[in-house]
């Protein structure tokens, strides 16, 4: 009779939610009105006393703590493994002291800022994750030609702004005639911007039928004076609509008060966090 034995190779480093250090800790029990997972990062509702998610376009400021992992009675048979505190119960949080936390993007450097997402990406990150760097994707701005099919041939003249591209407000004018449609004078539009050194530069310039479409190519901070004005120089009777801010990219905030202090296990994909000091 053989014996079959298993070595393991590796061992999980922590479990999300678990407190991975003991002594200056502070954890504080709140109820809850919807369900939250171990380890995820939660604010606190003063008006009604309760522990809630993070909400999408939260500011870092408004994260008191972390989700801590507890044993508790399970309340049906078939539900005992959720790793989440169930809806309509007492939630333990961390809020200050040592942390385990599932690290979604990105390496953790030892003492390196806490950052969690506050807009998904749309690749798999989602509102709570935490990730290691501000996260902030590309700025789009859409216009869309509503009238094309130009009464009289000529110019008309498109003008880009943005905060930090050089020489900016750029204007590009461009010729278009009367057999041109809505979608072909976008398209003279697209060609033109793309063309332009400074404009073709700082944007990716794309869109479809009638819509001129830019998207910031070095993700930075959003920039509120972004904007396509089509200026209808000859009379032509070309029309655009406002441009439009169409961005759809994740973003993340920084935890002030909290860092990271282990790297990223290989295993179970968790970190330590550091919750220096408690705002709550």
């Amino acid at each position: 009779m053989s014996i079959s034995k298993t070595i393991g190779k590796a061992l999980q480093g922590s479990f999300p939610g678990s407190i991975t250090r003991s002594g200056d800790q502070l954890v504080q029990a709140r109820t809850i009105a919807e369900i939250i997972k171990f380890g995820a990062p939660v604010k606190f509702d003063a008006t009604n006393n309760q522990w809630l998610n993070i909400d999408e376009s939260d500011a870092g400021t408004v994260v008191m703590g972390v989700a801590v992992r507890a044993v508790k009675q399970a309340l049906a048979f078939a539900d005992q493994d959720t790793n989440e505190y169930p809806a309509n119960s007492d939630a333990d949080v961390i809020t200050r002291g040592f942390v385990a936390v599932t690290v979604a993007n990105g390496s953790p450097a030892l003492g390196g800022q806490v950052y969690v997402m506050n807009k998904a990406n749309g690749s798999g990150l989602e509102v709570g994750d935490f990730v290691t760097s501000l996260f902030v994707g590309p700025q789009v701005e859409t216009a869309i030609c509503t009238t094309g099919a130009p009464t009289d041939p000529g110019t008309i003249t498109v003008t880009v702004t943005a905060a930090n591209m050089p020489n900016s407000p750029v204007a590009v004018a461009l010729e278009v005639v009367k057999e041109d449609t809505a979608a072909e004078v976008a398209e003279k539009v697209r060609i033109a911007l793309a063309a332009d050194s400074d404009v073709g530069a700082f944007f990716t310039v794309s869109g479809t039928g009638a819509n001129v479409i830019l998207s910031t190519v070095t993700p930075a901070a959003v920039d509120a004076t972004l904007a396509i004005v089509v200026v209808d120089t000859d009379t032509t009777g070309v029309v655009f609509s406002a441009s439009t801010d169409t961005s759809e990219s994740g973003t993340s905030v920084a935890v002030s008060n909290m860092i990271y202090t282990t790297l990223k296990d290989s295993v179970s994909g968790t970190a330590e966090v550091h919750i220096l000091t408690t705002r709550i």
